[in-house]
C-alpha cells in the first residue's frame, strides 16, 4: 500500500486500499474452503497420546 500511495503522490484512495484488503481476505477464505486442512488435529492428538503413554515423556534419551 505504501508503494501505491507513493505512486499516486500520497493520495491513494482509501476505498481502493480497503478493496484490496477485502479482496485478499476473500481469496484466502475461498481457498480455505476449496483446499481444507487435512486431519492434522487427529495426528496431533495421536502424537500427544503416544507421548503420554511413555514412562518419562519429558526426558530425552
Amino acid at each position: 500500500m505504501v508503494r501505491l500511495n507513493d505512486f499516486y503522490g500520497g493520495k491513494f484512495p482509501i476505498s481502493y486500499s480497503l478493496g484490496i484488503i477485502l479482496g485478499v481476505i476473500e481469496i484466502s477464505l475461498i481457498a480455505s474452503l476449496i483446499f481444507p486442512q487435512k486431519n492434522t488435529l487427529k495426528l496431533k492428538h495421536k502424537l500427544i497420546c503416544q507421548r503420554l503413554d511413555e514412562p518419562f515423556p519429558f526426558i530425552n534419551r
